[in-house]
């Protein structure tokens, strides 16, 4: 049998012992992690075959970064995540740590993953007949896998159409199938999600979207919900807890290893100009049985970087009748930095 076609689901059980147990019973928690997708063969070949042809205009874009990112596997430590998830607080927005709190911030986004802040929104609509078009083609292309035995537009076999056949509109496809699967996964496991045929039509055509503000606001989404069911699980009844994570919460592994240095096993050695993922694809994870012990007074010493980025500048971070304050010029100079740059590329019309 060929294994290339199999993709499996990991599925998380877990007990209360690797989390602050206040629960008198140990009952299940089965976690599904929907949107830690690994990439497969065929993606990582679709991604070489493409990024001669349209580099610059992944660049112009501000999504060369992020889907390179997409071609990195990350090994999930439940434990960590779970200790992290437990320590949010959805009200803030935050992990609530012994000496303080810190959370994901847009910079985590865009530097660790590549997802760019500056742009339209997501939900911005297309701009002209052609734009229209070309979403009304993606969309009749999606209503034809609807018609199959199959009944669902699985991924596998979008991609591998698109990819074989090399038809016209196989750059928006590619797209689609990049949205769907790493950047905004659907609702039903490993299908192509209609919602994101616009955003890939804005890209295609060298619109830039703030991709970074919509993939935080997921993970902060889902990292509520996994806390509330934890929460939830120290005080229910109930035999057994399920739930079903979308959000790429591997972002949230990448900034704990990255800020956390007594979590870190040692990273790869990457070149310049590489999201700070790269660092991290194919580590295995080192088990660390003092975890609780170790995020609890890391921030008292030097063990938890408030700056682990060479390229952000300093930050002053002091207490004033208990309101933190954080002066970071960072995102003016980035923005003037970007602008730049872009005036620099010259994309080709394809």
């Amino acid at each position: 049998m060929d294994n290339t076609n199999i993709e499996a689901r990991e599925e998380l059980m877990v007990s209360p012992s690797s989390i602050e147990n206040k629960a008198r019973t140990i009952l299940p928690l089965e976690i599904r992690y929907n949107g830690w997708r690994p990439p497969t063969k065929e993606w990582k070949k679709w991604v070489k075959k493409l990024q001669p042809k349209f580099e610059y205009l992944w660049i112009q874009t501000g999504i060369f970064h992020a889907i390179k990112a997409s071609t990195y596997e990350i090994k999930r430590d439940d434990e960590l995540v779970l200790e992290l998830a437990n320590r949010w607080c959805s009200n803030t927005n935050t992990f609530v740590f012994s000496w303080g709190k810190s959370t994901i911030t847009l910079e985590d986004i865009e530097v660790c993953f590549g997802y760019s802040l500056l742009g339209s929104s997501i939900s911005n609509p297309l701009m002209n007949c052609e734009q229209e078009k070309a979403e009304k083609e993606l969309t009749e292309a999606r209503r034809m896998f609807n018609c199959s035995k199959a009944k669902k537009v699985n991924q596998r076999a979008w991609m591998m159409y698109f990819m074989e056949t090399e038809s016209k509109g196989e750059h928006e496809a590619f797209l689609v199938y990049w949205l769907s699967r790493f950047v905004f996964p659907a609702d039903s496991y490993d299908t192509i999600s209609k919602s994101v045929i616009p955003v890939a039509v804005h890209l295609a055509r060298g619109n830039r979207v703030a991709l970074a503000p919509a993939v935080l606001t997921s993970i902060n989404r889902d990292l509520s919900l996994l806390n509330s069911v934890i929460t939830k699980k120290a005080t229910t009844t109930i035999k057994s807890l399920r739930v079903t994570i979308w959000a790429p919460i591997q972002l949230v592994q990448i900034w704990a290893l990255e800020r956390f240095l007594v979590l870190s096993p040692r990273p790869c050695t990457i070149g310049h100009g590489l999201p700070k993922v790269a660092r991290w694809d194919g580590v295995k994870v080192l088990k660390n049985k003092n975890l609780k012990k170790d995020l609890n007074i890391a921030g008292f010493g030097n063990d938890f970087l408030w700056q682990p980025y060479a390229n952000s500048p300093s930050v002053n971070v002091y207490n004033e009748k208990d309101m933190w304050k954080c002066y970071n010029p960072w995102w003016k100079q980035k923005k003037s930095s970007e602008e730049r740059d872009n005036k620099r590329v010259k994309v080709e019309d394809h």
